[in-house]
């Protein structure tokens, strides 16, 4: 801290000195990078499909513009028939960009006795924070935390607000959907294709990311049907559905938020 510094004499702080060295960091961001990788699948599949860049630091909210589907096509013989004017509306959207952090400090004491006595630094509360922080952007992209709202909310349509998969207003869903059981493949297999046929309708083609909840292992890993083994497991034959594109479990997803 300055006051520290001022305390021993140094007025005017060196801005790139540091108290950690570098072999201490290097094991910290080991520690922060493993802790980021226990099965955050929700939030790795979005980051790697997203072709969207932003610079997050230099902005607050990231703002788009929704349009309505407007005209129509007149059909006559002669093409003097007037048709319905018609014009687009216009509106604005905003995704607040808000910072995940979860603090922990190392004290000076700390530091001189790892450097005194040989042995490395404990690290774990940076692997601790590390993974708290992916789990809370994890959940959050999942919509098992409501995301942040921030901004003016009469600048948009809809308050600006981070949504995850389950509370994304404008979402589309299908409530009966067959549980597996062991014993009823085509039943679910109908209520996939019955799924599809909704984002179909949506002009919604695909491909698309099945999530299942935490117990579906055992059932999609199962036979599809006992009677005819051949047909292979039932998360082989849902694979087989144009445009499914993988049938992943996210850890976080209990039976109840399913």
């Amino acid at each position: 801290r300055i006051g520290d510094l001022v305390q021993e004499g140094i007025i005017h702080p060196v801005w790139n000195a540091i108290s950690l060295r570098k072999d201490d960091w290097l094991e910290m961001d080991n520690v922060v990078v493993r802790a980021a990788r226990n099965r955050l699948r929700a939030w790795a599949d979005l980051a790697a499909t997203s072709t969207k860049t932003v610079n997050g630091m230099a902005k607050t909210v990231l703002e788009h513009e929704t349009m309505t589907d407007a005209h129509e096509a007149v059909v006559d013989m002669d093409a003097i028939a007037e048709g319905r004017n018609d014009f687009p509306l216009i509106g604005r959207q905003g995704t607040p960009l808000p910072i995940t952090h979860s603090d922990f400090f190392y004290t000076r004491r700390t530091l001189e006795i790892s450097r005194n006595s040989g042995e490395g630094l404990d690290s774990i509360s940076a692997e601790m924070a590390g993974f708290r922080i992916a789990e809370m952007i994890e959940k959050t992209t999942i919509g098992l935390v409501t995301g942040m709202t921030y901004g003016n909310a009469s600048l948009y349509t809809r308050a600006p607000t981070v949504y995850g998969y389950l509370n994304f207003p404008p979402r589309l869903t299908k409530t009966n959907m067959t549980t597996p059981t062991g014993s009823n493949g085509s039943a679910v297999l109908t209520s996939f294709l019955q799924l599809r046929d909704l984002l179909y309708a949506a002009k919604k083609y695909g491909p698309y990311m099945v999530y299942t909840s935490t117990d579906y292992d055992a059932y999609l890993d199962n036979l599809f049907s006992t009677t005819e083994p051949s047909a292979g497991t039932l998360r082989s034959r849902l694979l087989q559905i144009d445009g499914i594109r993988d049938i992943r479990r996210l850890d976080y997803l209990s039976i109840a938020t399913n």
